[in-house]
């Protein structure tokens, strides 16, 4: 057995605060749009992290794993 299953078999029998991996919003900067770090709910009362950033200032920094990474989409819409 893998340890990541090990892990994730652990996390089950302790409970986890939160159900599933965290949801990363990824959105451009844009006019009325500055960058930032925001946590935001979706209309599942799930946490969903709101990352707004500038191409131009270089990389994102994206929480530690696990995490499913998305696109462009509000995060009322992600359920």
């Amino acid at each position: 057995m893998r340890l990541r299953s090990r892990l994730d078999r652990l996390v089950k029998a302790l409970g986890s605060p939160v159900a599933g991996p965290l949801t990363v919003l990824l959105l451009e900067a844009g006019p009325g749009l500055p960058p930032a770090r925001r946590e935001r709910t979706n209309s599942a009362g799930l946490p969903v992290l709101e990352v707004v950033f500038d191409p131009a200032a270089g990389p994102v920094e994206l929480p530690s794993p696990p995490y499913k990474l998305v696109c462009g989409v509000d995060p009322a819409d992600l359920v």
